[in-house]
């Protein structure tokens, strides 16, 4: 006789699983132990840090005891705790589970949670996000141009995109 079951309940201790058929005499029973659901753990997350941008980016959760449709709660400056939906989380295994976020310009210390379907959450762990690089400034202009030669100060415009407040400019 074989047969599958469900043990349900948040208690913890011994069950008694009893098989019965309709065409033999009697039962069979045996007593199992229950024990409670190993709680997640949150070993990393990659990458990290994580790059703001407008658009959703995957982030990797990685750790242990992670179970298939698991909650996901972000932390970040500003913003005490979100649940991130459902459809931007994918349970991979049950040590990784893969969340899409977007980050847009919240920079700072992040924290990310991971609770299972029976309610056990992982520890807080925490992930930074930092502001993308800026583009290398580009000179499109120089005027006046030719500079004439003098042995006093002169002032020159430089015309382009992407300097930054009091750059440092060097004459070679």
């Amino acid at each position: 006789v074989t047969g599958i079951g469900l043990v349900t309940g948040a208690g913890t201790g011994t069950a008694t699983i009893q098989a019965t058929s309709e065409t033999i005499v009697g039962a069979a029973t045996i007593n199992v132990s229950v024990v409670a659901p190993l709680a997640p753990v949150i070993a990393s997350v990659t990458p990290n840090p994580v790059t703001a941008a407008s658009s959703a980016q995957s982030i990797l959760v990685a750790g242990s005891n992670f179970v298939n449709e698991p909650t996901v709660s972000l932390t970040w400056p500003g913003q005490s705790s979100y649940t991130v939906p459902a459809s931007q989380v994918t349970f991979l295994d049950a040590t990784q589970v893969l969340v899409s976020i977007t980050s847009t310009a919240t920079t700072g210390n992040w924290t990310v949670r991971v609770t299972n379907p029976e309610g056990t959450s992982s520890n807080t762990f925490g992930f930074k996000v930092v502001a993308p690089a800026l583009p290398a400034p580009v000179i499109t202009s120089v005027t006046p141009n030719p500079v004439t030669a003098s042995s006093s100060a002169q002032s020159i415009l430089l015309a382009g995109s992407s300097f930054v407040n009091k750059p440092t400019v060097t004459l070679t």
